[in-house]
């Protein structure tokens, strides 16, 4: 399996370049490698949490979109949901994207009944999260102000690799 098509994140070989060279062809090279990851960075997943979320801003953009008095989806949480997925691992699968009725953005990792994480994205950047993964549990509050919590990319990882694992089957 090349480095590219592995779900553990490329050699740093591939995208650092210790030294840009004085030469107009390294820089040339240089130049390429930079289109090259700045293309790599538009991976599947996020081709699709940008269509989910775009499906999302519109499907729930009323009040009353779910037929029982629901508020209107945050755009700002759908931003803030849209950034904290652009921080996790590129390796980590695109949770379910879902509006809740209060407004908030939910991103939810499924791998089955054992295998649950998910997180409720607020417009302001508050962060709640639960998930179980067989005997274990987590709950948590945080914010995106600094970066998303660690927890969060942790069982965002972990519950994705039991997806992973379960869709290969």
């Amino acid at each position: 399996m090349s480095p590219l098509e592995s779900p553990h994140t490329p050699p740093a070989c591939l995208w650092q370049v210790p030294s840009p060279g004085y030469s107009k062809e390294a820089e040339y090279i240089l130049r390429g490698l930079q289109v090259v990851h700045g293309l790599a960075r538009h991976t599947a997943r996020d081709v699709q949490l940008s269509s989910a979320l775009r499906l999302l801003e519109r499907a729930a953009a009323a009040p009353g979109w779910d037929g029982h008095g629901a508020l209107p989806v945050q755009l700002l949480a759908v931003r803030k949901a849209d950034l904290l997925v652009a921080s996790l691992p590129w390796n980590v699968p695109c949770p379910s994207v879902t509006a809740d009725p209060d407004g908030e953005v939910s991103l939810d990792w499924d791998a089955g009944r054992d295998a649950l994480f998910g997180v409720s994205v607020r417009a302001d950047g508050r962060l709640a999260w639960a998930g179980r993964l067989g005997d274990e549990r987590v709950t948590g509050i945080g914010f995106l102000k600094t970066g998303v919590p660690a927890v969060v990319i942790e069982w965002a990882g972990r519950v994705g690799d039991r997806l992973i694992a379960s869709d290969a089957e």
